[in-house]
């Protein structure tokens, strides 16, 4: 299982009370295309910190889910990736035990990855005639380049911790018993910065990405 956990703000140096919200009155379209008022939890939530609920980050998908299922997936409007991507707030994928396959891409797309020293990285897809295709392919392309994209998804090796660092597929590596905190910490550097200049840099980033 995956747990997706919104980061709040709290303390007085931060302008995230209730009468603050009020004042802001941010709307927007949302992903059903209704116009609707931010919530206060939406606009005080500075990141998200994805995680495993268990011992591995996760190890895929369910190849015979896939038998029927695929199709539908395939023409998912808001697949998870997609999800980390539109998100305007930082994303951090926190990463212990096996990160493979969808769970291993789910991770790259982040927009920081921080890992226990535990953590196993690869692709699956080709040994299980799993297939993929679509952004987040290429996506990694622009994380540890062609050759080592290449390798990592046709040649379907697994990679520790360490030489996922320095590939560059994460940011930090970390004991297991010092992951959680770690992930703190990273969120309280991100807690110093303007959200709305995070926004736009993220925003640049995937223009980039996106070869705008």
């Amino acid at each position: 299982a995956t747990v997706l956990e919104g980061h709040e703000i709290t303390g007085a140096e931060h302008p995230s009370d209730d009468s603050m919200t009020d004042l802001l009155h941010v709307e927007c379209d949302d992903e059903h295309g209704e116009h609707r008022r931010l919530t206060r939890e939406e606009l005080t939530t500075y990141l998200t910190v994805v995680a495993g609920a268990g011992k591995h980050f996760g190890t895929g998908g369910d190849v015979e889910w896939e038998r029927w299922g695929l199709r539908a997936a395939f023409y998912n409007r808001y697949p998870h990736n997609r999800l980390i991507r539109l998100s305007r707030k930082p994303v951090i994928a926190q990463v212990q035990g096996y990160c493979l396959g969808g769970h291993n891409h789910m991770a790259y797309v982040c927009d920081f990855t921080i890992a226990a020293d535990n953590a196993i990285f690869g692709q699956a897809g080709p040994r299980v005639s799993s297939p993929a295709d679509g952004y987040f392919v290429p996506f990694l392309t622009k994380v540890v380049g062609h050759k080592k994209a290449r390798e990592m998804w046709m040649l379907c090796r697994r990679y520790p911790a360490l030489e996922a660092l320095d590939m560059g597929l994460v940011n930090q590596v970390v004991p297991l018993d010092r992951l959680e905190a770690a992930v703190d910490q990273w969120c309280s550097e991100l807690f110093l910065a303007s959200q709305g200049c995070l926004e736009i840099l993220k925003a640049s980033f995937d223009q980039m990405m996106d070869g705008y």
